[in-house]
């Protein structure tokens, strides 16, 4: 198979929410199960790239294994500590993966940009035949998401901000390099139009910040896609009206301004709902601040301690349930895991970017690390899962990009 075709794939898979097996407390993607399978061919060939990387590597990361290996034996649940674990190294072996099974394809920058632009125009389409149905079919696919009395398009990512989460990991690598296509033209318009139907807040933080990171790392994609095609398009779609989805409000402006309600702190809305999960979540950190109640044991801690170590903390959300689970995904490892291994996660990341330097002139280079900015600065401030396997393919691309010494 066509590296393009592979990792077009690999990228939507991993953005399909909705494409899994779903249990009570969680849920498998098919695309999971792919990743394993891209070792069949050539394995003695992906094994010697692997290798090769890891020499590169230095040792004092490991030392993170040590607050990390104390915040699983304190977990407030070991079992749960113990699959979180296991799904850390399963999302370090995606990133492992793709960066070997594209060194033995020899994979030319060409192919992944095709590949990201497969992923991207999927996310896409699945996201317009769900508006397409209930704009002119009223008929519900794909459990849309209704909220302000508007149906709102999240596509196979299962949450609107999901949804944009996804698509602005992707959408970086679409843009790598400055010379245009008719395809990406359409494949952009095409992902703006649903992520603009979404209403999601999370793809307006996104959209702003996409545009300023690509300002100061890629001057001339800033200046020739986003400024004179995104951006334009954005407000050409927020002006002009859109069909009527079951009913609702039509006009894109109107829809907005109901959403954007949602963040009244007064009465209900997401951003107080936020705010209130993430203050209970530091206070949590701050009852537990060195090791944490353990990696996936907050609702644990939350259904057996948390009244006894602070009686009187409210645990309950905007619509008076108990809250589970943190909506930050620093707020989640500083709560879970304490600020030990955060630290070591933060400082991970960020010599990992940091190495950005040591391949300026590379744009794929450059459009990786846009996504990784994209997500750990902003969708994740949003997102309620650190461990989300789709940042970790990103890495695989972004190491992809680093020259290694074929001896």
């Amino acid at each position: 198979m066509r590296t393009s075709y592979w990792l077009g794939l690999l990228l939507f898979g991993l953005s399909a929410d909705l494409l899994g097996l779903h249990f009570r407390t969680g849920h498998i993607k098919f695309a999971y199960f792919f990743i394993p399978i891209l070792w069949l061919k050539d394995p003695n060939r992906m094994f010697r790239e692997t290798f090769k990387l890891l020499r590169l590597f230095p040792l004092w990361p490991l030392m993170g294994l040590l607050p990390l290996g104390v915040s699983v034996l304190l977990s407030s649940s070991i079992s749960s500590s113990v699959v979180w674990v296991l799904w850390l190294g399963f999302d370090l072996f995606t990133t492992m993966t793709i960066f070997s099974r594209l060194r033995a394809d020899h994979a030319k920058i060409n192919e992944i940009r095709e590949g990201a632009l497969i992923a991207l125009a999927l996310i896409a389409f699945f996201g317009i035949v769900q508006f397409i149905a209930f704009s002119f079919f009223d008929t519900s696919i794909f459990h849309p998401q209704k909220n302000g009395g508007i149906i709102r398009i999240n596509g196979l990512s299962g949450w609107p901000h999901f949804l944009n989460i996804y698509s602005f990991l992707v959408i970086p690598l679409v843009l790598s390099q400055a010379i245009w296509s008719k395809r990406e033209r359409l494949v952009l318009l095409a992902i703006l139009f649903v992520l603009v139907q979404s209403t999601a807040k999370t793809g307006w933080v996104l959209f702003i910040t996409l545009g300023i990171v690509l300002f100061f790392l890629t001057r001339d994609i800033f200046q020739k896609k986003f400024l004179r095609f995104c951006l334009p398009f954005v407000v050409l779609l927020i002006l002009v009206p859109a069909p009527a989805p079951l009913k609702a409000k039509h006009q894109t402006l109107e829809r907005l301004s109901t959403m954007a309600k949602d963040l009244d702190y007064e009465n209900y809305g997401s951003g107080k709902d936020r705010l209130l999960i993430n203050i209970m979540g530091m206070k949590v950190f701050l009852k537990h601040p060195w090791f944490g109640v353990g990696p996936r044991a907050y609702r644990a801690y939350v259904e057996n301690s948390f009244d006894q170590e602070m009686p009187g903390e409210s645990k309950l959300d905007i619509t008076g349930a108990v809250n589970l689970r943190n909506e930050n995904i620093w707020v989640e490892l500083l709560s879970e895991t304490g600020v030990l291994f955060t630290a070591f996660f933060a400082l991970l990341i960020f010599f990992g970017l940091r190495a950005l330097k040591n391949v300026t002139g590379n744009p794929l280079a450059r459009a990786a690390c846009t996504s990784l900015l994209l997500y750990y600065g902003v969708g994740g401030q949003f997102s309620q899962n650190i461990l989300l396997t789709l940042p970790f393919a990103v890495w695989g691309i972004f190491l992809y990009t680093f020259p290694i010494q074929e001896a």
